[in-house]
């Protein structure tokens, strides 16, 4: 099923590697950019913008029980930059906050959007990383091989990537609106990890190249 769905009437969202299905309930808040030129964070996140990123929620060998915070705590767009390189990322910021699902084993989904231009259902963001954490390691890596195996029947391609020490696979060559973006998903203990770099911003070996260092970075802010 497809990785992008309608999250409300303004905002299309990344489903973070990979839910089998549209989450149910999810708060959509946008928060103003925190680097120049645009404007400082002004804590409109109901997350508490501006604050220092938190550790991670549980102690080293035990089960994650939820993420420490959400896309403006955890994944900054200051540290977007960072991996990125040039300018600022145009637009504002957004992020969704999933609520459980236990049908799938899922306890929380963040999608953190970056360079988001236009309104309503044309609102399209330049950079989407998505982060899902599960009950189980079994339940996130069968989320991973859940989306592989949607996008090639899609017509993708699956090639192999290294990410922080995990096998991870870049999806290109989708047919379909909701397929055509490269797309690397990645697995990593209960978290699963999803990175979509709008080829208007990055393309070819660079975008490759940054979409593994965005899911390094989502993996270290959100627990390990």
């Amino acid at each position: 099923m497809p990785i992008r769905f309608l999250a409300s009437a303004a905002v299309l969202g990344l489903l973070a590697a990979c839910s089998s299905g549209k989450p149910q309930r999810v708060v959509t808040v946008t928060v103003p950019p925190s680097s120049s030129p645009r404007a400082p964070s002004t804590g409109s996140s109901t997350a508490g913008a501006g604050t220092t990123t938190p550790g991670p929620s549980t102690s080293p060998g035990r089960p994650l029980t939820k993420l420490s915070g959400t896309c403006d705590t955890l994944l900054p767009d200051t540290s977007i930059d960072a991996v990125i390189g040039g300018p600022p990322l145009a637009g504002v910021d957004a992020f969704i906050v999933g609520k459980p699902e236990p049908t799938i084993g899922r306890l929380a989904y963040l999608n953190c959007r970056y360079g988001v231009t236009g309104s309503g259902a044309t609102a399209k963001a330049k950079i989407e990383i998505g982060v899902s954490l599960y009950s189980s390691p079994e339940k996130a890596a069968s989320r991973i091989a859940t989306t592989v195996d949607d996008y090639t029947a899609h017509g993708a391609s699956g090639r192999p990537t290294t990410v922080d020490g995990q096998t991870a696979t870049i999806l290109t060559g989708g047919v379909g609106t909701d397929y055509e973006d490269p797309l690397l998903v990645v697995a990593s203990g209960q978290r699963t990890v999803a990175v979509n770099i709008d080829p208007s911003a990055e393309s070819g070996a660079k975008a490759t190249d940054d979409a593994a260092s965005l899911a390094t970075l989502a993996l270290k802010g959100t627990g390990g």
